[in-house]
């Protein structure tokens, strides 16, 4: 797939995981899991009608869109309202995390290694770990939870196959956040 391609998928992807995560101080949780339900509703119309345009055609198979709703709203049900900072924090790690490793890994990736029939590269999977520390430390995570979450994450990360990272980021986030913070 060409870089500009992926680069608009990608920028899409982290622009909505933003959204989300903007939203959740804005209104409740149910008006956000019902905004998160909706999407899911047309991007399931897209895909069955077969709608697609250029920007969703990748070069393998993926669910992503349906998996990134979805983890929306498990994650916004798990959380919210009682911890809107939890939720935003698993939104970035999905807007970043994966947006870069993904990035990177077109980019950059020569050393490449499979999971099953998906092709990955250290390079990704290096930057998916740097973001995912970064967005961590950037809600005062300490460096060393930081850092073992981080590669947690990216482990999470590699082997989610089809586009379900986006829902199992997300909700490992969650997870990590919960037991070791």
């Amino acid at each position: 797939m060409h870089i500009h391609k992926e680069f608009i998928r990608k920028g899409l992807h982290a622009v909505l995981a933003m959204a989300f995560a903007v939203l959740a101080s804005l209104v409740r949780a149910e008006i956000l899991i019902l905004i998160a339900l909706v999407l899911l509703g047309v991007f399931i119309s897209i895909r069955f009608a077969r709608l697609h345009t250029d920007v969703h055609k990748v070069e393998r198979v993926s669910f992503g869109e349906l998996f990134f709703m979805v983890g929306v709203v498990v994650t916004a049900y798990v959380a919210l309202p009682e911890n809107v900072l939890l939720f935003q924090t698993a939104m970035l790690v999905l807007a970043f995390a994966d947006t870069f490793a993904a990035l990177a890994g077109i980019r950059f990736g020569t050393h490449t290694y499979h999971i099953y029939d998906e092709k990955r590269s250290f390079e990704g999977s290096f930057a998916c770990l740097v973001a995912s520390f970064c967005v961590l430390v950037f809600f005062d995570v300490q460096y060393v939870q930081a850092l073992y979450m981080a590669v947690v994450l990216t482990a999470v990360e590699v082997v989610s196959l089809r586009g379900s990272d986006n829902l199992s980021l997300p909700v490992a986030t969650l997870i990590l956040l919960h037991y070791f913070v």
